[in-house]
């Protein structure tokens, strides 16, 4: 090596020392370079990515929100799979929500009036209903129906609602109390709110759909209630009544419809613990069995006279 340093001459290595010093810095200049412009791309890719995470989370949660208010205000004529087959019976132009077709002749807009302004006389205007931002979400949902790819899951059936108050008595017992219960619980109220305040509203007077629906009851009343039996109530919700209300026996358990008609019979203000109620009632049918009984004694003392000495009294 020492050789052949001596041999080049001093010049030309000097030419070569320089070479090598100035393509050492570039590429150090490169990289650096490189590096810089690496940064920026992966703090954008960054960027992008909280963006995406945050745009699918937007997503859902809008989806989800329109899962929620189509349960709450069309689950029940519409059905979960947006056939509406269970309400075609009351309601005979009840669109089919998986027809192509049905959606191939209806803008948006024309969806988006439907269900602000109401249809006939069956469906109801929303306006009032549905807060700013939820129709757009809605029609999308709407439109997911569109060749029966989406199906409701109806988390009602998942409720067991059995409260004491709806429960029959037995013939041996007795109410604990007379007192009106302070608040009905969550799960009945969640009960009413989706299949019955679309209709009757929240306080039951029915006051939002009277002008399209001029039956439907006011049971606030205390003269309505006074006038209706629970077996009478539990009837009308399980079976239907009329061309306006479905029947809802495919989609409650007995112990839920009887917990919904505790809770009607709380929005007439003098309204009393269904207990009572109960009560009232099965004092009325024991005084019945016993005057049965007692007109069954008098006439078996009046077929056999001969037994009177032996048959203690009452």
């Amino acid at each position: 090596m020492t050789k052949l340093l001596r041999i080049i001459p001093v010049n030309k290595l000097r030419r070569f020392s320089l070479t090598l010093v100035a393509a050492s810095v570039c590429s150090s200049s490169i990289r650096s370079q490189e590096t810089q412009q690496e940064a920026p791309r992966t703090g954008q890719r960054s960027v992008d990515d909280r963006r995406n995470v945050a745009s699918t989370k937007n997503v859902r949660t809008s989806q989800s929100k329109a899962l929620e208010v189509y349960r709450t205000l069309c689950l029940d004529c519409h059905d979960s799979d947006g056939r509406g087959e269970l309400a075609r019976n009351q309601m005979k132009s009840i669109p089919d929500l998986t027809d192509a077709k049905w959606h191939t002749a209806r803008s948006d807009q024309q969806i988006r009036h439907a269900i602000l302004e109401g249809k006939g006389k069956l469906m109801p205007s929303m306006k009032k209903k549905l807060r700013p931002g939820e129709v757009e979400p809605l029609i999308a949902f709407i439109r997911g129906f569109r060749g029966g790819g989406q199906v409701v899951p109806d988390d009602d059936k998942q409720v067991d609602v059995e409260p004491p108050s709806a429960a029959p008595l037995p013939a041996h017992a007795a109410p604990a109390s007379t007192k009106p219960e302070s608040r009905p619980s969550p799960e009945v109220i969640g009960l009413f709110r989706r299949h019955c305040v679309n209709c009757h509203g929240r306080d039951g007077r029915g006051a939002a759909v009277r002008a399209t629906m001029p039956r439907i009851p006011d049971m606030s009343l205390h003269s309505w209630n006074e006038a209706r039996s629970n077996a009478r109530l539990v009837v009308s919700i399980r079976e239907g009544k009329g061309t306006q209300m479905p029947p809802f026996r495919a989609r409650l358990a007995d112990a839920q419809i009887q917990a919904l008609v505790a809770y009607v019979r709380t929005f007439d203000p003098s309204h009393a613990k269904p207990a009572a109620s109960s009560e009232s009632e099965f004092d009325r049918h024991f005084r019945d069995l016993e005057q049965e009984l007692n007109d069954l004694r008098l006439k078996y003392r009046e077929l056999h006279p001969e037994s009177q000495r032996g048959t203690p009294r009452d």
